[in-house]
């Protein structure tokens, strides 16, 4: 009910589009200096802003991923990004398209010799910490066949999910590489401590995705936009700016 209340203004004025995202770095996140929302997701949905003409009718802001994640799935006219485009969370949304395809792995500490993956099922051997009901728990119960407290640890939050495994109370975890990066550096973390021991293919599209109650006029909108900026150039020159790999 708070929610509602609260962000009712989005749900009621059909012509306001509210762009909602998480701390994610590099893709979203606050700038500590400006205390801005910057990024390289964030541009992209700005460049979409700026494509459509919307700039007087869309607002972005950050908010816990919960609350986001809710208000998309409830809410019309709200969008949410940079979300993974998963199997479970197809029929949930509307989807507008990949923002990035951001490889993501599972790691293991560097020093840990006594593990050793070659293959998805390997993994059964060892606990991995996950997000609670995050998706990396949701595809590493579907596609991996791991089992919650049996194979998988959940834990509250990303920093939890690191310190679980340097703290040796699990043996592996699953991040994109580049985040992963952002966030040892943000916890003073030296990152040459860990070590990527298998891919996982199915965290890897980042998209932005409207809820079920937005008009398709919008959706279409926004997703007409996406595939135009990715073949004017504007997209090539965000990637530029972060100093990220071709978009694939």
């Amino acid at each position: 009910c708070v929610i509602f209340i609260c962000f009712s203004p989005f749900s009621k004025a059909s012509e306001r589009i509210l762009f909602g995202t998480e701390i994610y770095a590099p893709y979203n996140y606050v700038d500590e200096q400006t205390g801005q929302i910057t990024g390289f997701s964030y541009d992209v949905v700005q460049a979409l802003i700026n494509f459509t003409g919307d700039q007087d009718v869309a607002e972005v802001r950050v908010f816990p991923w919960a609350r986001i994640y809710y208000m998309a799935q409830h809410i019309e006219n709200v969008a949410i990004f940079s979300i993974i485009h998963s199997a479970q969370r197809d029929s949930m949304f509307k989807w507008a398209g990949t923002l990035y395809y951001a490889d993501s792995f599972i790691w293991k500490m560097a020093d840990r010799s006594d593990i050793n993956i070659s293959k998805q099922r390997d993994l059964m051997r060892y606990q991995t910490a996950v997000l609670n009901d995050g998706v990396d728990q949701q595809i590493l119960t579907k596609h991996y066949n791991l089992v919650k407290k049996q194979h998988l640890l959940p834990v509250s939050s990303a920093n939890q999910k690191l310190l679980t495994l340097f703290n040796g109370h699990v043996d592996l975890i699953e991040y994109a590489e580049m985040p992963l990066r952002w966030k040892m550096k943000e916890m003073s973390l030296d990152f040459t401590r860990v070590e990527k021991v298998l891919s996982v293919p199915e965290m890897a599209p980042l998209s932005l995705a409207f809820s079920p109650q937005t008009n398709d006029k919008i959706v279409a909108r926004y997703r007409n936009a996406l595939i135009a900026i990715k073949e004017n150039g504007i997209y090539g020159q965000i990637l530029n700016k972060w100093r990220l790999p071709e978009d694939h």
